[in-house]
């Protein structure tokens, strides 16, 4: 009798100790405004804009004030236009991307260098989105290995880049139409 006890007492602990576990590591991979946000191998700063939140890897080092303004040497179009939803759907599920429709879209900021490469990102999300931190990480590893622009040669001095900003919509994602 006793140890049908200890049984039940070790499978009632065991239970609870990991619905505890599954409930902090959910909790660790929310964004919340003004704070640092960990993922599984970078972290994110955030800051609360009226009813939006920016999102930003700690480790960028580009800005604003940095950037190039050659504007009319600059060709806004992505090499392949349909990289970028297939960022979005390996990091989104159909399913996922159905969840995100009421937040409508996502603000992404590229930072471009000379040969059109995506040297950084920063994001632009509802205060109280439901994009996890470590679905923000793996679209901004998926943008820098897979999305390039076009950047007319000579275009850009030396350590200057260009800021472009496209607004994603999630509908759009899940239909496959940028």
């Amino acid at each position: 009798m006793r140890k049908v006890i200890l049984k039940k007492m070790k499978i009632s602990l065991t239970i609870i100790i990991g619905v505890l576990c599954s409930i902090s590591i959910s909790y660790a991979q929310v964004l919340k405004p003004n704070s640092e946000v960990t993922a599984s191998h970078t972290t994110y700063k955030t800051q609360a804009t009226s009813n939006t939140m920016s999102v930003r890897n700690k480790g960028n080092k580009l800005n604003q004030k940095m950037a190039g303004l050659e504007g009319e040497n600059f060709d806004y179009n992505l090499t392949d236009k349909s990289s970028l939803i297939k960022c979005f759907r390996s990091v989104f599920s159909p399913q996922r991307l159905k969840q995100l429709l009421p937040e409508h879209r996502i603000s992404i900021s590229f930072y471009i260098n000379a040969s059109g490469k995506v040297l950084e990102t920063s994001f632009i999300l509802n205060q109280n989105t439901l994009v996890t931190v470590n679905e923000i990480e793996e679209l901004e590893n998926q943008i820098k290995n897979n999305v390039t622009f076009k950047v007319r040669p000579g275009a850009l001095k030396e350590s200057k880049f260009y800021i472009v900003i496209i607004n994603v919509k999630f509908d759009k994602i899940l239909t496959g139409i940028q």
